[in-house]
């Protein structure tokens, strides 16, 4: 439904690109690493187009890019990326190196991961208190020991079976290959099976104890201001403690506060609705949460509210949000009036004659 629902959002919102004014960020990639990824965005006239441009890779050995600008690298080397949209097209440098220096799937920071992604340590599933099918995890991949050990040395070795890592239980379950109360969760060759295949065939090592760790989210925009069936394409960037930073758009968790405003699909895509107001678009991943304000006006974005005379610094903060939405503010109000509204909020009534009276004399 929701797949369904984004698309029609995109076939509405396929405008002709301006032809002076197409962007594409980043303006240059370079992968240093076989399990790195980059998410595109683009834009024209100031409105996010990402999924309305054309992608192509003149190298595909090096990068590949699928048709929602979400580049992969292949080898080691350098490429361009085109990206069209309408008359314009925008060209994306690509570097690719150290793909040859293979390093182990790190289990706290990529597996872990994907089992809050498919909502295998929800409390729904093996995260809640009691576990599931006998199969507990921690809820949302808090204890990332206890996880490992349930995995790797609980169930007598099924769930993760050394001779053969593609009939381990892990991978067989999750793709819907063995029978699982949870469904198919991932596709046999997806990006997300070829990563557990990766750990599961090195030995299913832990964590070494020196692993960087996330510390924070960085999510783009931070706020967006949108139309009727406009949609934007959020990027999520993971720090880590080592200074690193890394994309994590596709494994972050996305929701928002108030799907009448604005929904958010698994990707990261947001589609605006026809309601106005303001929405907070949460991504979730390890244990570490950012937040993109969307918003929908009532009108026009104002340029300044000369009626409007700011008396201290709430006022201010209030005119710029009223601003941004197109709204107007009531003209101040009597003091009889005030002492209503004060009345009606604070006590759920009118206020009695005496108490007008004690007030005004």
């Amino acid at each position: 439904m929701m797949n369904h629902y984004l698309a029609t959002l995109l076939l509405l919102n396929a405008i002709t690109a301006s032809a002076a004014d197409v962007r594409v960020a980043p303006e240059r990639v370079v992968f240093t690493d076989a399990f790195a990824r980059r998410q595109l965005l683009v834009t024209a006239d100031g409105r996010d187009a990402t999924r309305r441009a054309g992608y192509v890779s003149r190298s595909p050995g090096v990068v590949e890019i699928d048709d929602r600008g979400y580049a992969v690298p292949k080898g080691n080397g350098v490429a361009e990326i085109e990206v069209r949209l309408a008359d314009r097209m925008v060209t994306v440098p690509v570097e690719v190196r150290g793909l040859d220096q293979v390093r182990p799937v790190d289990f706290a920071t990529e597996i872990e991961p994907l089992l809050s992604r498919f909502g295998c340590n929800s409390g729904g599933c093996h995260g809640k208190a009691t576990g599931q099918n006998g199969f507990k995890l921690s809820l949302f991949g808090f204890d990332t020991e206890f996880d490992y050990a349930a995995l790797v040395k609980e169930g007598r070795g099924r769930r993760v079976f050394a001779p053969s890592p593609d009939k381990s239980l892990l991978l067989a379950k999750a793709s819907g290959r063995a029978p699982h109360g949870g469904g198919k969760r991932i596709d046999v060759g997806s990006e997300p099976y070829r990563l557990l295949q990766s750990w599961l065939q090195a030995g299913a090592p832990p964590s070494a104890p020196n692993s960087p760790r996330v510390v924070k989210l960085r999510l783009t925009p931070a706020e967006q201001i949108l139309s009727p069936n406009d949609v934007q394409q959020l990027v999520v960037f993971a720090e880590y403690s080592d200074g690193s930073q890394r994309d994590v758009t596709r494994e972050a968790q996305y929701s928002s506060n108030l799907d009448v405003v604005a929904v958010v699909a698994d990707d990261g895509l947001v589609a605006a609705n026809e309601p106005t107001g303001e929405a907070a678009i949460m991504a979730r991943y390890m244990g570490q949460v950012a937040v993109c304000t969307i918003l929908r006006p009532q009108g026009s974005p104002l340029a300044a509210l000369p009626e409007f005379q700011p008396a201290g610094y709430v006022d201010e903060l209030s005119a710029a949000k009223w601003m941004k939405l197109g709204l107007r503010p009531s003209p101040v109000c009597d003091d009889a009036t005030y002492l209503r509204r004060l009345t009606v909020d604070l006590c759920g009534r009118l206020p009695t004659v005496d108490e007008t009276r004690e007030v005004f004399g």
